[in-house]
């Protein structure tokens, strides 16, 4: 993926604190403008709507996740036959990550979350009541691992994985509409880094991945006291 699709994955907010973070000076509305310009960004802008939420208390890395399932089953023939992506996002500090699966098995589930697992786990973890988060595989993964799940009780299920989720969608389709392509399997590792490494008002204009025991008392107590 060039530095030019990362560009159009961005909003324009997001694209001006990283545009300056680089020491040049560009205003908001020259950065709007251009994207305007931008047939793929035009195409695939969603309306503005507002979301109902819930305070979400947590008290730091990887205390608590979200996680939900990203259809993309009618891409399947251009994307080796996986029909959906495993959302999963720490709601300390955003950072994300996608896993393709090729059906929404509890095996298939289970399988993706011990990618992500080598690599950190939480302490716990919220998802909807969808069956394959509460499969006896995937039950006995997150017990396994010190892992306590629960699942959302109201409609707002695992809001801040699907917050993520429909902004990286946005972001796939945007591609497509570029790259007259509906193959993104070789670029889905692409969509995380990007949305990883942009600057979050909530973190205060830090990305994801520079999130760290540094700088986390200084978020949280941001967050909790502003």
């Amino acid at each position: 993926m060039t530095l030019e699709d990362q560009l159009h994955m961005l909003l324009p907010k997001k694209l001006y604190h990283i545009v300056n973070a680089e020491g040049k000076k560009v205003g908001r509305y020259k950065i709007r403008r251009w994207l305007n310009s931008q047939d793929n960004y035009s195409l695939q802008k969603t309306p503005r709507r507002s979301f109902k939420r819930i305070r979400v208390y947590t008290t730091g890395m990887n205390n608590l996740w979200d996680a939900d399932l990203m259809d993309l089953k009618q891409f399947s023939k251009e994307n080796e036959n996986f029909k959906y992506v495993l959302v999963v996002v720490d709601c300390f500090s955003r950072y994300l990550w996608l896993q393709p699966l090729k059906n929404k098995t509890g095996d298939e589930v289970t399988s993706a979350f011990k990618k992500i697992f080598t690599e950190v786990k939480p302490e716990k973890i919220r998802t909807d009541k969808g069956q394959e988060f509460l499969a006896k595989k995937t039950q006995s993964l997150f017990k396994s691992n010190g892992v306590r799940h629960f699942s959302a009780q109201n409609e707002l299920h695992a809001n801040y994985a699907e917050r993520v989720l429909q902004t990286i969608k946005n972001k796939i389709f945007r591609f497509f509409t570029k790259n007259r392509t509906h193959r993104y399997i070789n670029n889905l590792q692409n969509f995380a880094k990007s949305y990883n490494g942009t600057p979050h008002r909530s973190l205060q204009n830090i990305a994801p991945k520079d999130v760290n025991s540094v700088n986390e008392s200084d978020i949280l107590g941001e967050n909790v006291f502003k």
